[in-house]
């Protein structure tokens, strides 16, 4: 592969070409801590590593997995004393408290699903009920939204 700044490092718009994301989405990123050039050039120019690349692809990874960025930022620290095993524990934690909110989450809408279906079938009562306003006991009266 071919770079133009030397021992493949990556100027923004070629990190942004390869990763397929904005130069914009880069420099957010940059600003929230997620990614750092690895040199500024004396004109300012941000310099990154293939590991920006690597850590963009990780994080694009993440967000399609359905976590924030602040989330994401914690799970892949900058600076880091942390070995690959509390890296990896703290991906685990974190993935499978995603998992239980997605779970969760199924629960709820399959019980508003549920009751949907019932005032479905209430409404189908209504509907064929020859009486004008519902009795006192009608069981149906609650179908109306």
């Amino acid at each position: 592969m071919f770079f133009k700044t030397m021992n493949n490092e990556l100027k923004i718009g070629e990190l942004s070409k390869l990763a397929r994301v904005s130069d914009r989405t880069i420099r957010y990123y940059e600003e929230i801590g997620l990614i750092k050039p690895s040199s500024v050039t004396s004109g300012g120019m941000r310099i990154f590593s293939k590991r920006a690349l690597h850590r963009l692809e990780i994080i694009k990874t993440y967000k399609e997995l359905g976590l924030e960025l602040s989330e994401i930022k914690n799970l892949l620290p900058l600076e880091t004393g942390q070995t690959k095993a509390e890296m990896l524990a703290g991906s685990r934690k974190i993935l499978t408290t995603q998992l239980d909110r997605i779970a969760a989450e199924i629960d709820y809408l399959q019980d508003i699903k549920k009751k949907h279906l019932l005032h479905l079938k209430l409404l189908d009562i209504c509907e064929n009920c020859k009486q004008d306003t519902c009795p006192k006991d009608c069981q149906s009266k609650n179908a109306y939204i």
